[in-house]
């Protein structure tokens, strides 16, 4: 062999041996920092075992054992960040039906009720039929004020264990708070026997304390709570329900228990997020602040409870304090929120127009959400609990386009509109959710209604109300949107007939009144056109171009 295939030879060696070790070494070195961050967590060096969990994670995202330890120390720390982890190891196997149930939990322990239900929703087809979907699917119902859904999730997982003691009092709660008083009452008698006999639940206490204040009974609230700590899984939450309890309805003991909440041991920083965001919401940042300063350093360090000690300095308007926290602080996966927190200081202190600094603070917030959907959802209703709603709208939208999702990002658009009363908006709203859901006859009923009073594609709004009424002809909601449209094509008797399926009460309200009334005025029938547009004139519910319509239909006659 001459020289110069010795050369060649040798180099392709060295290429080999580089490959080995690209290849090797780092799996040895991952594998020797998996056990030194596993070591680090059994002896409760939560520092050691992140920077140990990290390093791997770094070097491999796909490593699922390092995800693992790191959603176990967010779990001992108790903060948000562990949905971030959470998310991370479904996605390596989205198959994995305790990783989603274990992603959705935590999301509901932390009132990410959007986290929940994307995750919910993104359920593999086939896995959707059992009891603990059903149950699960429940769960996060009631989060979001889906009663009649979480009433149909929990019936479904009743018929597949029909002796759960525990989905038989889901099914309680949620009858309790039906509206429908006979239905409520029998639930409150069931609810109340068990309570009698010791073995309600903390869920049917809760319920129970809610039932008490809309029947006005505070001292049967008083007790409810009170019982409801000294449950053996009470929850910091449940200490925060009794002081909320004792603070409206006996306030002259409020300064004991409170100080009996403020010298509990506190571990766990959603616990001390909970807390301290309850005193700034009482009006007692002052106090939410001393007590932090009182907690150990590790806890309050952790970014959860810095964020919440962030919004007791904005009501104190403590900038000096606010920016010592913030200016060296690393909140890792939540970084997001300090750099919104960091727009907020920005925004209040000099009391500028949203542009400039604060312009530039949001946008670097938006960017460090790197399109993450908890992460974007987080930031939204952060930006909505601070007033910004455009800010909000704008994250939402950001949601609503997806291809996944969007229907909770939606609801609350149509919230954040209908509060600002832009029917613009409105449309854009209803558009977007019958792109999503093509069937969705409230959605096709919007897009025709709200299309109609901008005068905006008047054809399909006719076209969509039509056909609407003819799929659900007694829907009185479809039918006053039809007689509407009918109205508007000058077919006045028609419009008035099509009324006659409306019960009087709802013609009464005022969603009904501003189409009924100018309908009334068309066809001549004045004494009873002026009733109802007078009435309904004097209703701060209606949209700017309703308005409009009763003005012009007042002064017709």
């Amino acid at each position: 062999m001459n020289r110069r295939h010795w050369l060649v030879f040798g180099l392709c060696a060295l290429v080999a041996a580089g490959l080995f070790v690209w290849r090797f070494v780092p799996g040895w070195q991952q594998k020797r920092a998996l056990i030194s961050a596993q070591a680090a967590l059994v002896q409760g060096n939560l520092r050691g075992a992140l920077l140990a969990a990290r390093h791997v994670h770094e070097r491999n995202p796909f490593n699922s054992e390092a995800i693992e330890i790191l959603i176990s120390i967010y779990k001992k720390v108790g903060t948000p960040d562990v949905l971030v982890w959470r998310r991370k190891l479904l996605l390596l196997d989205p198959r994995n039906d305790d990783n989603r149930y274990a992603l959705i939990s935590e999301a509901l322990r932390f009132q990410e009720n959007y986290i929940a239900f994307e995750a919910l929703v993104t359920m593999p087809k086939g896995r959707d039929k059992t009891a603990r979907y059903y149950r699960t699917a429940g769960a996060v119902a009631v989060a979001l004020d889906w009663r009649e859904a979480a009433k149909r999730y929990f019936d479904e997982a009743l018929k597949l264990e029909p002796e759960s003691a525990d989905l038989k009092q889901s099914l309680l709660c949620i009858q309790l708070a039906s509206g429908n008083p006979a239905e409520a009452r029998l639930a409150r008698e069931a609810m109340q026997a068990l309570q009698k006999a010791g073995a309600a639940t903390a869920v049917v206490l809760r319920a129970l304390i809610a039932d008490a204040h809309r029947l006005r009974q505070p001292e049967a609230a008083m007790a409810y709570a009170s019982e409801l700590c000294g449950l053996p899984g009470a929850t910091f939450g449940d200490q925060i329900i009794r002081l909320e309890e004792t603070k409206l309805n006996k306030p002259e003991a409020f300064p004991e228990v409170l100080e009996a909440v403020k010298l509990r041991p506190v571990v766990e920083a959603g616990d001390a997020y909970t807390f301290l965001i309850w005193l700034n919401t009482q009006g007692m940042a002052a106090e939410g602040v001393a007590w932090a300063q009182q907690q150990q350093q590790e806890l309050i360090m952790q970014p959860v409870v810095q964020l919440a000690l962030a919004d007791c300095y904005l009501t104190l308007k403590d900038w000096e304090a606010l920016r010592a926290m913030l200016n060296d602080a690393q909140w890792g996966s939540l970084e997001f929120m300090r750099f919104a927190v960091m727009a907020k200081i920005t925004l209040d202190k000099s009391q500028e127009m949203r542009g400039g600094d604060f312009k530039t603070r949001w946008d670097l917030a938006t960017i460090a959400t790197r399109g993450d959907f908890h992460a974007i959802s987080m930031l939204a209703q952060l930006a909505e609990k601070w007033g910004l709603k455009d800010e909000a709208s704008d994250l939402w939208w950001t949601l609503a386009r997806r291809s996944s999702a969007q229907r909770i990002a939606l609801r609350k658009l149509e919230n954040i509109y209908q509060e600002k009363k832009s029917t613009k908006n409105l449309l854009r709203v209803a558009i977007r959710l019958l792109e999503v859901e093509p069937g969705n006859m409230l959605a096709r009923n919007n897009v025709a209604y709200y299309s109609l009073l901008l005068n905006q594609d008047l054809p399909t709004a006719f076209r969509l109300a039509r056909e609407s009424h003819e799929k659900q002809p007694k829907n009185p909601v479809l039918a006053s949107t039809y007689a509407w449209a009918l109205h508007r094509q000058g077919r006045n008797n028609e419009a008035i007939e099509l009324l006659q399926i409306v019960p009087p009460e709802l013609l009464r309200q005022p969603a009904y009144s501003a189409c009924y009334g100018p309908i009334l005025a068309a066809i001549g029938r004045k004494d009873e056109a002026l009733t109802v547009l007078k009435n309904v004139a004097a209703s701060d519910s209606l949209l700017p171009e309703e308005k409009e319509v009763v003005r012009k239909a007042l002064e017709s006659l």
